[in-house]
């Protein structure tokens, strides 16, 4: 998982581009953070309806923490580009990005791919294949 997160931050051009660019079929912009939790501990949260505002994307909490009693989905959070944990959009319903999706999807069963994943699809990327 921590080499996911090191290609996310490595690539987060990728992103930044396709968010600024005149990518028109580009959809669903969101990145992850890390939030420490009470117990000293992280949780990771995706971060939806992201914009870039002065060095730092800007968005919504996509999920209810698990374990952080402070914040709620929906909130308003931002996250400096250096700190993200991962990446995503959409192109025609196929995730661009998401290495911690793909590397969840690849330790599940293929029951879980079918209950967790279903319609989960990535786009061909670094030599993998749609899915």
């Amino acid at each position: 998982m921590n080499a996911a997160i090191a290609a996310a931050r490595a690539s987060v051009a990728e992103f930044i581009k396709a968010l600024n660019g005149p990518c028109t079929a580009c959809r669903n912009f969101t990145v992850k953070k890390r939030f420490p939790t009470p117990d000293g501990d992280f949780e990771h949260i995706w971060i939806d309806d992201v914009q870039l505002e002065n060095g730092e994307f800007v968005g919504t909490l996509g999920n209810e923490p698990a374990s952080i009693p402070d914040i709620r989905y929906g909130d308003v959070t931002r996250v400096k580009i250096k700190d993200i944990s991962d990446w995503f959009y959409t192109i025609d319903g196929e995730i661009v990005g998401g290495r911690t999706i793909k590397v969840l999807w690849d330790r599940a069963t293929p029951e879980e791919r079918e209950t967790d994943f279903k319609g989960v699809r990535f786009r061909a990327q670094e030599g993998q294949p749609t899915r």
